[in-house]
């Protein structure tokens, strides 16, 4: 299958993609336990996540739209503060997610953040979220999305790094040559657990 950069025009698409995705994802329900509310902000929130990852430049699909790997390159800010939220067009995610469910919501980005300052050390590629339509799951979208930068990454020998915070996801990264890093319970069962992978 052929990977190519997401366009901005199909971006309304690759939110309700991810919503479908992460319907489920132990995270997703921990921050929006409502799971009729969930899809719904899930589909608006990942819209403009990938409208602003467009913007850096790296949101990459397939042919058919089966699936979506957004990356923070080396060269740029993977602080991801009030600024970068108000840039992606989230100022009015309080109102959606619901008081409760918005501070779970900074709770875990912070708990990211650490994770970031602790554990990243020089340049490194972050795959910041993988998401694959769960009519195309188990056909191998998520590898070749994965593969597809990861082959950059070994060009220019610049290490990778992914949060996941859902465990299953583990051997999957530890395929590709992902080593663990930490896991660190965050709440309700779920964990924060980051892997990273050498520059080859």
């Amino acid at each position: 299958m052929r990977i190519i950069p997401l366009r901005p025009d199909q971006t309304q698409a690759a939110g309700d993609l991810l919503a479908q995705a992460f319907a489920d994802d132990p995270l997703t329900v921990y921050t929006i336990p409502d799971p009729l509310r969930r899809r719904r902000v899930l589909a608006w929130a990942h819209t403009r996540w990938c409208a602003f990852l467009i913007s850096i430049g790296h949101l990459f699909t397939t042919d058919n739209l089966e699936g979506i790997a957004g990356w923070f390159p080396p060269d740029s800010d993977h602080d991801i503060g009030l600024w970068t939220f108000m840039r992606a067009g989230l100022a009015t995610a309080p109102l959606r997610f619901g008081l409760r469910n918005v501070r779970r919501v900074l709770r875990t980005n912070a708990d990211v953040q650490r994770h970031y300052r602790k554990e990243i050390a020089g340049p490194h590629w972050i795959l910041d979220v993988l998401g694959v339509d769960p009519r195309y799951q188990g056909r191998g979208v998520a590898s070749a999305l994965l593969e597809h930068t990861l082959a950059q990454t070994d060009q220019a020998h610049v290490p990778s790094y992914v949060i996941t915070h859902n465990l299953h996801n583990v051997a999957f990264y530890e395929r590709f040559g992902f080593q663990l890093l930490s896991s660190t319970p965050l709440g309700e069962g779920v964990f924060t657990t980051s892997l990273r992978r050498p520059a080859r």
